[in-house]
């Protein structure tokens, strides 16, 4: 959640997508949110990276980062979420190492400002995209198709996904 912990309890949609995303069965469901300062300055000084609440698994192990975007105003914070737990924030620079980073919330019914920084976006209502997302993830990771190439395939097949590295805008 790219905002303060007391923030995401707040947050509506992050109730939605956690609740979607427990009842899968092959799941293995976690959040994490923006770290305060002091947190942030204590995982730079002991060189650790942003980590998930209850397993404390970094971010960057992870095969797939959703972030709940619940204003614009908490667009920069998904950049400073990616730098955190070890994910270069450019998508472009982004490797088969990395997780897949996706979003969803009410302000990426204009997604450009933040395009950059994401695999694959879910515009509008998240549900049947986000369930429809973690049907297909499992099969397109075991068919061996590389990251990119999935963010792009479900950008193509699943209504109300966008991927933003399949479109240059001037």
């Amino acid at each position: 959640f790219p905002d303060l912990y007391e923030s995401a309890f707040a947050a509506a949609e992050r109730d939605v997508v956690l609740a979607l995303l427990d009842a899968h069965p092959r799941l293995r469901v976690e959040w994490a949110c923006l770290p305060a300062l002091d947190l942030e300055r204590a995982l730079a000084t002991h060189d650790l990276p942003l980590f998930s609440l209850s397993s404390r698994t970094p971010l960057h192990a992870f095969d797939l980062v959703h972030f709940v975007i619940p204003e614009a105003a908490c667009f920069l914070n998904v950049a400073a979420m990616l730098e955190l737990g070890c994910i270069p924030a450019p998508a472009s620079e982004r490797g088969e190492s990395h997780p897949l980073v996706t979003a969803s919330g009410p302000p990426l019914l204009a997604p450009e400002a933040v395009a950059p920084l994401l695999d694959l976006v879910l515009v509008g209502e998240v549900e049947d995209a986000l369930g429809a997302l973690v049907e297909r993830w499992p099969a397109l990771r075991e068919a061996g198709l590389p990251k990119s190439e999935i963010a792009l395939e479900l950008g193509r097949t699943l209504d109300g996904a966008y991927a933003p590295a399949g479109y240059q805008v001037d």
